[in-house]
C-alpha cells in the first residue's frame, strides 16, 4: 500500500512540474508579437534603404521601443553600402541587430 501512495505522489509531482512549465512557456504571447513586429520593421527599413528612401543615419520610435539605422560606406567599394539596423525592445530587454551590405542608391 505504501508503494502505491509513493508512486502516486511522484506522479502528481511530475505532473505539476510539467503543467507549470507549459504555462510558463505559453504565457508570453505579447513578447513574441513585439519581436515579430520589430523584425517586420527591420525588413521594411532594409527595403527602404535599397530603394533609396533612407539615405542617412536616423532612428524610429515605436510603441515597443526604438530602431536605430546606421548607414556607412562599405570598405573600399564605392557602389556598396553597409546598413546596420538595431531594434531595441525595451520591455522585453532584447536587442535585434541586423547588418546587411546593399548596393548604394544613386
Amino acid at each position: 500500500m505504501a508503494e502505491v501512495l509513493v508512486a502516486s505522489l511522484i506522479f502528481l509531482l511530475i505532473f505539476a512540474i510539467g503543467l507549470s512549465s507549459i504555462t510558463k512557456i505559453t504565457l508570453q504571447p505579447k513578447d513574441r508579437c513585439n519581436i515579430i513586429e520589430a523584425d517586420f520593421y527591420i525588413k521594411k527599413i532594409v527595403n527602404d534603404c535599397i530603394n533609396g528612401h533612407i539615405k542617412q543615419d536616423s532612428s524610429v520610435q515605436c510603441k515597443w521601443g526604438y530602431i536605430k539605422i546606421n548607414l556607412e560606406p562599405y570598405k573600399d567599394y564605392q557602389d556598396l553600402q553597409k546598413v546596420e539596423i538595431t531594434a531595441t525592445l525595451i520591455k522585453e530587454q532584447r536587442k535585434i541587430i541586423r547588418t546587411q551590405i546593399i548596393k548604394r542608391y544613386e
